[in-house]
């Protein structure tokens, strides 16, 4: 299967923080949003979408600051 770069960018001015930090940083806030199922163990994620998984990496996060994760196995 060719590898596809894949960027999504989301404007959350108007959205609380303490909301927006529970959709990114929780396996089930992920999965409303974001994935059909997500485990993780530490800083690695497997994020399944259409009965595919896909390991991710939590690179970086910051509470209620920064989030950045890298999905797939070459970044």
């Amino acid at each position: 299967m060719a590898r596809k770069k894949f960027v999504i960018e989301y404007d959350f001015e108007k959205v609380p923080l303490s909301l927006l930090w529970q959709f990114l940083y929780t396996n089930s806030g992920l999965e409303t949003w974001y994935a059909d199922e997500v485990t993780n163990d530490g800083k690695n994620y497997t994020i399944v979408w259409d009965d595919e998984p896909h390991d991710a990496l939590l690179l970086s996060a910051r509470h209620h600051g920064m989030y950045c994760q890298r999905t797939g196995r070459d970044g």
